[in-house]
């Protein structure tokens, strides 16, 4: 039996990118999975198999045995019902969850932002970028993080500077750059994104909470400063002479918090607007951050 009937759903864990998650059992090993269901259009019924699936599916495999990607079991393409299932391991909680019970104390947070890294570094040295982290998918089981959710993920190819879509990243872990209409993508969009996650880990609430994309670039100025020194600034699609300029106040709003100086260090070099100045996720890797007990 090589097909979905060899699993049972249990429950609905929820909506993915592209396709609703549930948890399973395989009948045959007794094993818990993630099933990732994911029903073909009209159009993409003629295909065969959906181009994102595919792109989900090739990152997945690329990365199988990375201890902080999660794995992909196995592929089902049910050719009666035109839906395609991605069965992988079964995680029970992620980062949203723990923010909300309050169950990350900073240690905690250096070490799932190490992973997360370690993560990211592995896709990025590849030229794939997630495009879409946000805590609910960051896995963890056992201490242990794990990247979740390439249902945008994307391996972006030669050259890097060519234009590619907008819609990537929920809004409250935006990169600046796409705010302001510059769609040439760097692995620096995953940086920022994470920089977010970390400030929501150590604090316990979302740092930029915008409900639009203006009111999230403001945001975002309001915290790192309007960039005036950014030569490329002007050159934005989406700037404008008549945006406001705010001083940074990154400084006196971390320091209400009882955090380390390193980790806000660390925090501020993820969250530089200019993205060409933002950390790599090997430089963050090997920050002093990480070198402190």
């Amino acid at each position: 039996m090589n097909s979905i009937q060899q699993y049972e759903k249990c429950e609905n864990l929820g909506q993915g990118t592209y396709g609703k998650v549930y948890k399973g059992i395989n009948k045959l090993t007794h094993e818990i999975v993630a099933i990732k269901e994911i029903i073909l259009s009209e159009d993409e019924k003629k295909e065969g198999i959906q181009s994102t699936t595919l792109r989900e599916m090739s990152v997945l495999l690329q990365f199988r045995k990375h201890p902080h990607i999660v794995e992909l079991k196995q592929v089902i393409l049910d050719d009666i019902d035109y839906k395609q299932y991605l069965i992988m391991e079964y995680i029970d909680t992620d980062l949203r969850k723990m923010i909300d019970q309050k169950k990350i104390t900073e240690h905690i947070a250096k070490k799932l932002l190490l992973h997360i890294l370690r993560g990211l570094y592995a896709l990025h040295s590849q030229l794939i970028f997630h495009r879409d982290l946000k805590p609910a998918n960051i896995l963890v089981q056992n201490g242990v993080a794990k990247l979740g959710d390439f249902g945008l993920a994307k391996p972006i190819g030669y050259p890097i500077n060519r234009t590619h879509t907008k819609e990537v990243q929920t809004l409250w872990y935006r990169a600046p750059e796409l705010l302001l209409g510059h769609f040439k993508y760097s692995p620096a969009l995953d940086i920022f994104s994470l920089g977010c996650i970390f400030y929501e880990m150590l604090i316990g609430e979302a740092l930029f909470k915008g409900n639009s994309e203006i009111d999230q670039l403001f945001k975002i100025f309001q915290f790192m400063g309007t960039p005036l020194d950014w030569d490329g600034f002007k050159s934005m699609p989406y700037y404008s002479a008549r945006f406001p300029q705010f001083k940074s106040e990154a400084d006196i709003h971390l320091s209400n918090y009882n955090i380390s100086q390193e980790a806000k260090n660390l925090l501020l070099k993820m969250l530089q607007i200019d993205s060409t100045k933002r950390i790599t996720a090997k430089e963050a890797i090997n920050d002093i951050y990480f070198s402190i007990i």
